[in-house]
């Protein structure tokens, strides 16, 4: 098995350097198990959203097919299938991962209103609530 860093990804998605992506798509086609993190998953979203401007329902589809990969071993896949579901209904990348793996029982506290309505969309059963004065008792 090998783990590969976001940059690897990226060539072979973007194809933005010519040289890189034939070394990258020669290199993985033989790699075997590819071990993939959560963390790289969503610095590959990232890095599409805002260097190469793909629209978040292109990033969705870039990340769900690479998940999808037969040789892709993708960390807390269940999870992260979880996150981009969340994510294909309009929720920003960062805010479906951190629904996605907040432990059951436990709530999310934001400032992201966008995040609140769209976290109570999901009707999921860690709420989503928006920080407020006296929130915890003081205020």
């Amino acid at each position: 098995m090998i783990v590969v860093d976001t940059n690897v990804i990226i060539r072979v998605i973007t194809k933005d350097d010519l040289d890189q992506t034939r070394l990258a798509v020669d290199f993985l086609s033989r790699a075997g198990t590819i071990w993939i993190s959560r963390v790289v998953l969503l610095e590959v979203g990232w890095t599409l959203r805002s260097r190469y401007k793909y629209s978040p329902e292109a990033v969705n589809q870039a990340l769900s097919m690479l998940v999808a990969l037969d040789q892709a071993q993708v960390e807390d896949a269940e999870t992260v299938q979880q996150a981009l579901r969340y994510h294909g209904t309009g929720m920003d990348l960062g805010d479906a991962f951190i629904l996605a793996f907040a432990p059951e029982g436990s709530t999310v506290y934001t400032f992201d209103s966008d995040f609140v309505r769209r976290g109570r969309e999901q009707r999921k059963t860690v709420p989503v609530q928006e920080v407020a004065a006296g929130v915890f008792g003081k205020g």
